[in-house]
């Protein structure tokens, strides 16, 4: 999961208390509108840098990242 706002409170642990689900249209707009998927609860680790990521052709600023347990259905 990237960052895409500057924000000053993400610490060094993101928690998700309960499952998150990626609503259809985030899906339909990353192409993959034909599966589920959900984020599982957890502890993860935020990573605090900086950086350039292509989306759709787009440069996008991201500004941390957090590498997620997910399931696909």
């Amino acid at each position: 999961m990237y960052i895409l706002e500057n924000k000053e409170y993400f610490e060094e642990e993101f928690g998700i208390d309960i499952p998150l689900v990626v609503p259809k249209e985030a899906l339909e707009e990353a192409y993959l509108s034909d599966i589920d998927i959900t984020v599982k609860e957890g502890v993860y680790n935020f990573v605090n840098e900086v950086q350039q990521i292509v989306f759709d052709e787009n440069k996008v600023t991201s500004y941390g990242y957090v590498i997620v347990d997910i399931e696909v259905k």
